[in-house]
């Protein structure tokens, strides 16, 4: 399938990330915000101290207030990019203080924080654990699992069993979970010498023609930008896309990826419209029938669930309400057992 233009703008060279259909596209200088393919924002970079930051990554965290923020790092801090193009510190709001963050990461409902002198992680977005250490300069979340790259090592625990294990990966650029938010999510990594996935408790090296390609997860899948042939690590071998002109890849909630042209950001999809065609079957008639009136833009709820890019990366929270705990929706708002059951199926697949 080839890729479906999703964006325009100028080279982004440091991240992109969805929140509530709003895509912001980071360069080191700005950020450009984008709806439906058209700019419809922009920030500057931010200035503490009166000297101008370089932004240098980005991310979608689960936030206090109950919504989802566009993030990015920079001077050392993490700043929210509002809906409106404004940027403000939020180190203080999420407990972190005036301390030195190095890497930022999110998944659904949990994100994790590299810190200078150690790692800060929320399960939830409103509660913040700190945990002191090495500096903590790449970071990966999951639902279960935390993965932090320190110089030395890999340092990997488990959140359910309150285990931890270190591995011999030093210098990790990039850790991420395949399937962030089911039970067993696969632990991916890319370090100076290459790329490596876990198999049982091992992890092994994924072949390549270069020492270390860009890699980056979306959901189960894994993107692999190398020479600028994108290509998907198919759990065997690499299989090449038709994209032989990327200068950049970043990782989408939805299983896609974001790809850096000369021509600005697009999106290529390969077989995610799977995806999009199971929600637009199953969810969308539901959300219309029951959800719409309180989750939709400036609906009761203050929670905008209209964009499929909300429902991906809030699945298990979503899943924990409606599934689980069944709070969702409130009292005297009918949703049927077999209604239930339906969107269980996609949430859970």
């Amino acid at each position: 399938m080839p890729p479906t233009r999703s964006a325009e703008g100028s080279a982004v060279e440091v991240g992109a990330v969805e929140v509530d259909g709003v895509v912001y596209a980071f360069s080191h200088d700005h950020v450009q915000l984008l709806r439906a393919g058209a700019p419809v924002g922009r920030a500057a970079q931010p200035t503490p101290a009166g000297t101008a930051a370089s932004w240098t990554a980005a991310a979608s965290l689960a936030a206090p207030d109950g919504r989802r923020w566009a993030v990015g790092l920079a001077g050392g801090a993490l700043w929210r990019v509002t809906p409106a193009g404004e940027i403000e510190p939020v180190g203080a709001r999420l407990g972190l203080g005036e301390t030195q963050v190095l890497a930022v990461a999110g998944a659904g409902a949990a994100f994790a924080i590299g810190l200078v002198d150690g790692f800060a992680l929320s399960r939830d977005g409103l509660h913040l654990m700190r945990f002191a250490g090495a500096p903590s300069s790449a970071v990966g979340v999951s639902a279960t699992r935390v993965a932090i790259g320190h110089a030395e090592d890999l340092e990997v625990i488990d959140l359910a069993a309150e285990t931890e294990v270190r591995l011999p990966i030093a210098g990790a650029t990039m850790v991420a979970f395949r399937n962030p938010d089911a039970a067993h999510p696969q632990l991916v990594v890319s370090a100076p010498d290459g790329v490596y996935e876990e198999a049982g408790a091992r992890l092994v090296r994924i072949p390549s023609a270069s020492p270390s390609p860009r890699v980056v997860v979306s959901g189960a899948r894994v993107w692999w930008l190398d020479g600028g042939q994108l290509s998907e690590w198919a759990g065997e071998r690499v299989r090449p896309t038709e994209v032989r002109d990327a200068h950049a890849i970043f990782a989408s909630p939805l299983g896609d990826v974001f790809v850096v042209r000369r021509g600005g950001l697009s999106r290529y999809p390969a077989d995610g419209t799977d995806v999009d065609a199971r929600w637009q079957s199953d969810v969308v008639p539901i959300f219309q029938r029951v959800c719409a009136r309180c989750h939709k833009p400036g609906g009761a709820a203050d929670y905008d669930l209209t964009p499929l890019a909300t429902w991906v990366t809030d699945r298990a929270e979503i899943a924990r309400r409606v599934v689980d705990a069944q709070t969702m929706p409130p009292a005297g708002t009918p949703l049927s057992a077999a209604d239930r059951a339906t969107l269980a199926g996609w949430l859970r697949p």
